[in-house]
C-alpha cells in the first residue's frame, strides 16, 4: 500500500497539522491514496455504512439518497424524495436514520421493506431548524444537531443540540450554547459527546451523564481546539478511528485530532470535504469522504472500529 508522506508545521488559526514531507511515527494515522469513487453530484453529505457494508450518502440540493457498493465499486441511486436529507446514520437492525433539511425532521427508512416514518419533527410545539448531523448511542437514542443555514422561517430561538431516545415521541433539548452546531460524534466508551459548533470554527466535547429513567445531559463543555480563523466558520462532518482519533472535515482536507484536541495529522483534499466515515467489516480502514460533487475514499491505519 503507498502511504502519504507527512511533517509537522503551524498553520494559521490552528494547533500544529500535517503535510507532505516525512515519513509518519508508527503510532499516528497513516494514509494511502486518496480515490475518487464517483462524481458528478451538486452536494453531497451524511455518509453512513450499512450493515452489509455499503455506504450511503446524500445529495441534498438533488434531494437524493445514494449507494457505494465496496465488492463492486458501483454507485448507484437508492432513493429520491427523502427530505432533502444530510446526515444519516443507520442502526444496529440495519434502519437508516435520516436528518432531513428540507422537511426539518428526522426520519426513519427501512430499506427491506422501503417503509418510511417520522421519528420526530418539533420541540415545545415548534418546528426544528435543519437537523443537520446525527449520531446513535448505544442506548439507540439520537443525537442531533440542529443550525440553520440559508433561509428558513425560524420558529425555535436557538441553534441546538437535541436527544430523542428509543421509542420516545419527544426529543429533549441538550444544549444550546453552540453559534451553530454541526457535525457531531460519540466516544466509544459513550461518554464524551463531540460538536464541530461551525459558526465559532471550533471543536467541542461535552460530558454526558446519564441517570436510571431519565434522558442524558451535557456537562463540562470544553473548547479542545479551534478549527479555523477567529471569525470565519469552518468544520463539518466528523468520523472517530479505533483510537478514538477524530477526522474532522475542514476547508480542503481531513484534519485530524487527539481525544483532548491536539492537532496529529492533515490529509489534504482536492475539493472541499463536508463528512466521512470508516467502513464496516474488512473495508473497517477505508475513510469514505463526501467532498461537495465528489465521493471520495483513502485507507488509513488503524482505521475504524466496526
Amino acid at each position: 500500500m503507498h502511504r502519504a508522506l507527512i511533517a509537522l508545521v503551524l498553520l494559521p488559526g490552528m494547533l500544529p497539522a500535517l503535510v507532505a514531507s516525512e515519513p509518519l511515527p508508527v503510532d499516528l494515522p497513516e494514509f494511502g491514496i486518496v480515490r475518487k469513487l464517483a462524481d458528478g453530484f451538486a452536494f453531497i453529505e451524511g455518509p453512513a455504512p450499512a450493515p452489509d457494508g455499503r455506504v450511503y450518502f446524500s445529495d441534498i440540493p438533488r434531494d437524493r439518497i445514494h449507494i457505494h457498493d465496496p465488492a463492486s465499486a458501483a454507485t448507484s441511486l437508492w432513493k429520491q424524495g427523502v427530505g432533502n436529507s444530510n446526515g444519516l446514520a443507520f442502526t444496529p437492525t440495519g434502519t437508516l436514520i435520516t436528518c432531513e433539511k428540507g422537511t426539518r425532521r428526522i426520519g426513519h427508512h427501512d430499506p427491506a421493506s422501503g417503509d418510511y416514518r417520522v421519528l420526530v419533527e418539533t420541540f415545545g410545539g415548534k418546528r426544528f431548524n435543519q437537523p443537520n448531523d446525527l449520531v446513535l448511542d448505544r442506548d439507540g437514542g439520537i443525537f442531533f444537531t440542529d443550525p440553520i443555514y440559508g433561509k428558513v422561517e425560524a420558529e425555535l430561538d436557538c441553534e441546538g443540540i437535541y436527544y430523542l431516545g428509543q421509542g420516545q415521541q419527544q426529543a429533549q433539548r441538550v444544549d444550546r450554547s453552540c453559534i451553530k452546531p454541526n457535525g457531531i460524534g460519540l466516544s466509544h466508551d459513550g461518554a464524551t459527546l463531540y460538536v464541530v459548533d461551525n459558526g465559532a470554527a471550533e471543536l467541542l466535547a461535552f460530558e454526558v451523564i446519564r441517570q436510571p429513567g431519565q434522558g442524558p445531559r451535557l456537562a463540562k463543555r470544553r473548547t479542545l481546539c479551534r478549527l479555523g480563523p477567529p471569525g470565519k466558520p469552518a468544520g463539518d462532518g466528523m468520523a472517530i478511528d479505533a483510537d478514538g482519533r477524530l477526522f474532522v472535515t475542514v476547508p480542503a482536507a481531513i484534519a485530524v485530532f487527539d481525544p483532548d484536541g491536539a492537532a496529529i495529522a492533515r490529509l489534504e483534499l482536492p475539493e472541499d470535504p463536508t463528512n466521512c466515515c470508516f467502513g464496516r467489516g474488512p473495508d473497517r480502514s477505508t475513510l469514505y469522504i463526501t467532498a461537495r460533487t465528489g465521493l471520495y475514499a483513502v485507507e488509513v491505519t488503524p482505521g475504524g472500529v466496526f
